[in-house]
């Protein structure tokens, strides 16, 4: 069985109750549980929005965690993650996708890896 890799220890937390409109870039983990729009990137970094957290605009990280919601164009080089009561709406670009039951996807999802054509053995 596989071991996940288990996001790094929070270095920076956008908190409840505050605003932030620009451009982030960091390394490590960051936790947004306030309201983001702008443009977040980061190759490296694994990016989690929180319950309260809201994220409107373009997402550019490795992996990404989601429990509150993201709204736009996000590309994640690795593992996306909407967890139960989470809302994605826009177009998301992933590697690896997980929606946990109650987890909301509403737009267009694009996955790298090989597409199973007519001639191919279907998965079981």
């Amino acid at each position: 069985m596989k071991k996940r890799k288990q996001p790094e220890e929070i270095k920076t937390l956008l908190g409840k109750g505050t605003c932030f409109e620009g451009e982030l870039t960091f390394e490590g983990t960051v936790r947004i549980d306030g309201a983001f729009k702008g443009k977040i990137a980061s190759a490296e970094a694994t990016l989690v929005v929180g319950t309260s957290g809201c994220v409107e605009g373009e997402v550019s990280v490795a992996a990404l965690i989601v429990q509150g919601c993201v709204h736009g164009v996000a590309t994640i080089s690795g593992l996306s993650r909407l967890l139960a009561g989470s809302s994605f709406r826009g177009t998301l670009q992933t590697k690896e996708l997980v929606v946990e039951q109650g987890g909301v996807l509403h737009g267009e999802v694009r996955m790298e890896g090989p597409v199973l054509g007519e001639g191919d053995k279907e998965r079981d």
